[in-house]
């Protein structure tokens, strides 16, 4: 979730525990990031970054909003000063008076030194990773304590250790999206980072993943008789396992199109799904379309493994984009045998002046805050208002900011992939 500079941003992903709810929020501001876990009635706040005027007044608005047992965590926050040390008196004075109990957990030497020069270390409740672990009962016999103190004991204890596990989840979490955020970028590596370019045409991509790690792919490479190879497709599902399919599905379209340069998209894509059908296994399948673009005629041959069909465009003209339809499963979807039957070659031809429009699905399928769809209808009139003229990019540039302006605030919840190609 990208930083903003006037207010928090949001991102809760909610959990099921064994019987309660487990939420964990992350929010981010300008110079730090709050992350939240609550399980139980115990809410643990964990501060990243650096310390401010701005982050003290939050942490008082988190620390006072939150629920039950309060944990603080500011292992990770840089400059701490001596008034952080009033903000946790107030914060614990209020707590308190709510007869609930609040936790520094792993508290920085830095705070600790503070803690003391103004004596008040000793007013706080100290917990640490290891207190986790259950303690071992003592084998020293000790004076009974009277019932009520005893009671006391008891529920501090499991307390802190819930506390101590609460922190320990932030972390392993924290590694977790560290590990997502190296396998997006090594995701983003697979893609191309800038368009081919050939005389006479002008190419234009985007690719925006709704999760850190997407499932679209595309690609351009070119071929031993002088046209150009285009793939674009998309993987079923989310998260790595996508995203290692996608890798693979990208490389072997790369490969056997290039070896088979002599024969049609369809038989490229038929040995495609038999190079990928076992891995597969059925539990995921890819759309994709392969085509060959002849740059000296404009002739653009291709053919569609269930995917989007492409849009033709005649710039200028105000009228409604051409959709080329042609028969063809997902691969994955079916055996050589079967998939070989159904899929079907096309070809059309690229006249100066005219675009090409290739996508998936997330962009017509974007949703609104009142849930509708941005469609093929809205995609089909923003392409059909393109002036005579315009560039792949600044055709692209439009498309976005429609549906960018369509959707608002609303977050994506599928991948966004375009290629526009215009011959000029």
């Amino acid at each position: 979730m990208s930083t903003v500079n006037s207010s928090l941003s949001k991102n809760e992903n909610p959990t099921k525990g064994e019987n309660q709810d487990v939420l964990t929020s992350v929010f981010h501001c300008d110079s730090f990031v709050v992350k939240k876990i609550s399980y139980e009635g115990i809410t643990v706040l964990s501060f990243e970054g650096i310390n401010s005027n701005r982050l003290r007044k939050e942490l008082e608005k988190f620390a006072l909003h939150a629920k039950g047992d309060i944990g603080i965590d500011f292992s990770k926050l840089t400059g701490l000063q001596p008034s952080i040390v009033s903000v946790l008196k107030g914060i614990q004075r209020r707590i308190q008076q709510r007869k609930k109990l609040l936790f520094l957990c792993n508290p920085p030497e830095k705070l600790i030194d503070l803690l003391k020069l103004a004596g008040q270390l000793e007013h706080f409740q100290i917990t640490k990773d290891s207190d986790s672990r259950p303690q071992a009962p003592t084998q020293t016999k000790k004076k009974a304590a009277p019932q009520k103190k005893r009671r006391a004991a008891t529920t501090k204890r499991p307390t802190k250790q819930k506390i101590a596990h609460l922190t320990q989840s932030l972390k392993r979490t924290e590694d977790l999206e560290r590990g997502l955020d190296s396998a997006s970028e090594c995701v983003r590596r697979f893609l191309p980072k800038k368009s081919p370019i050939c005389e006479g045409y002008t190419f234009s991509f985007a690719s925006e993943a709704c999760d850190k790690i997407g499932g679209d792919f595309f690609d351009f490479f070119p071929l031993e008789n002088g046209e150009l190879g285009i793939t674009i497709g998309d993987v079923s599902g989310h998260g790595i396992d996508s995203a290692i399919i996608m890798g693979m599905t990208k490389k072997v379209l790369r490969l056997r199109g290039r070896e088979l340069y002599d024969r049609t998209p369809a038989e490229v894509l038929t040995q495609v799904n038999s190079d990928l059908f076992e891995d597969l296994g059925r539990k995921l399948f890819v759309t994709a379309l392969y085509a060959k673009l002849n740059l000296k005629t404009g002739e653009f041959a291709f053919a569609r493994a269930g995917h989007e069909p492409p849009l033709l465009v005649k710039l200028g003209a105000n009228t409604a984009p051409l959709s080329i339809h042609s028969e063809g499963i997902a691969l994955g979807m079916a055996p050589e045998k079967i998939f070989s039957n159904v899929i079907e070659d096309c070809c059309l031809l690229l006249n100066e002046g005219n675009s090409l429009f290739l996508y998936t699905d997330g962009i017509v399928e974007a949703w609104n805050e009142r849930r509708d769809l941005f469609s093929r209808d809205r995609l089909n009139y923003v392409l059909e208002k393109t002036p005579a003229g315009a560039s792949a990019e600044e055709i692209l540039d439009g498309l976005q900011s429609a549906v960018s302006k369509f959707c608002g605030d609303t977050p994506s919840e599928d991948d966004q992939t375009a290629l526009v190609i215009v011959r000029t």
